[in-house]
Formats: structure tokens, C-alpha cells, sequence
């Protein structure tokens, strides 16, 4: 009985280990109303995050940035300073940076060694790295151009609200990622039925 149970134990294992190195969750594009799709991810801290598990058991609304190149650090803050701003000390919402790396091989430890000692204190809670295939993702993303800037805002079910990408943000694409942020946290009140 002890075999067979250790035996079950680790056939269980070894399937959620298989299945957690499986990045990809979906074969079609994602769009809004899709749900962001499964990645299991490093932070800058060493620590790692099952996405968009980990994201939405924290937060009602999560800005999920992602970068398939090193992008310039002005750019990137055109994204993430209005929404990091605005939502500082708001618990119940949230921001990450996704840097999809790529497998390079043996560079992938002074790469990721390089951001760590580069990340300011602010950006260690959110930077956080893909070492592995990402051409997954950038097919399920529908990715053409490296170096533009994604941006997905999730709620807490997962589902991707809105997507936005460019190089810079425009004003245009701030307004409406905090438009929709604030209509996520604030829901229309449902009206009560009178007499009843």
C-alpha cells in the first residue's frame, strides 16, 4: 500500500511539474475579454509568480506591462509612472513589469544579475523576468515588434480588460488605462427592486 501511494505521489508530481513548465495555456490570440494567458515567471528578488494567479489573488485590477526587448527607460516610465502615481497606496490594485528575456544560455545569470543590481528599490517589488522560449507568447500576443511596449490591464478574474502597446504611452492611452481602472474598482451599484 505504501509503494502504491508513494507511487501516486509521484506520477502526481511529476505532472504538475510537466504542467507547470508548460508556459502556454491557449493556441488562439489573446484579445480584451480573454484571460491572461499562464506564465510562471522569476522575480528580480529570485522569487517566482504563476501569472495571472498570483496577480489577481492580491489585486482587483493588475497593470500588466510586457516587454519583449530591452526597451528604453523613458518609454517604460511613460507607462508605469502615471498608473504607479495614481494608485500608490491603493492595495487593491497592482503593477508588473514583464521582461520576456528569452533563453540565451549561459548570459541568462549575468543578464538577470545585471537587472537586479540595476533595479531600483521601487522597481524590485514589480520587475519581474522570462528566461525561457518566449515565442510562445508573442504568437499568443499577436507580437510583430520587439520594440514596443505592451500593456494589459487585468481584473481579478484574469480577464484582460484592455490591451494598449506602443513605444511611449500616449496621453491617450493613460487616460483610458486609468478610465477603465477606476470603473473596475468603482462598479456600477446594483439598483434595488422597491416593494419587494
Amino acid at each position: 500500500m505504501k509503494k502504491t501511494s508513494a507511487l501516486i505521489l509521484f506520477f502526481m508530481y511529476f505532472f504538475v511539474t510537466a504542467r507547470a513548465e508548460n508556459p502556454v495555456t491557449t493556441t488562439t490570440a489573446v484579445i480584451e475579454g480573454s484571460v491572461f494567458p499562464n506564465i510562471h515567471i522569476q522575480s528580480i528578488e529570485d522569487k517566482y509568480f504563476s501569472l495571472p494567479y498570483d496577480v489577481t489573488l492580491k489585486a482587483q485590477v493588475s497593470l500588466i506591462i510586457m516587454t519583449f526587448a530591452r526597451p528604453n527607460d523613458d518609454d517604460m516610465a511613460s507607462w508605469v509612472k502615471p498608473f504607479s502615481k495614481k494608485y500608490e497606496n491603493n492595495t487593491r490594485t497592482a503593477y508588473y513589469e514583464l521582461a520576456l528575456v528569452g533563453d540565451v544560455g549561459p548570459i541568462n545569470g549575468l543578464i538577470f544579475n545585471g537587472m537586479r543590481d540595476g533595479a531600483t528599490d521601487q522597481m524590485r517589488k514589480h520587475l519581474l523576468v522570462y528566461f525561457h522560449d518566449k515565442d510562445p507568447y508573442k504568437k499568443i500576443f499577436n507580437i510583430h515588434d520587439d520594440s514596443l511596449i505592451y500593456s494589459c490591464l487585468v481584473d481579478q478574474n484574469g480577464i484582460i480588460q484592455l490591451i494598449k502597446c506602443g513605444k511611449r504611452a500616449a496621453q491617450s492611452d493613460i487616460d483610458i488605462i486609468l478610465k477603465t481602472t477606476e470603473a473596475l474598482l468603482t462598479p456600477p451599484e446594483k439598483s434595488l427592486k422597491k416593494g419587494i
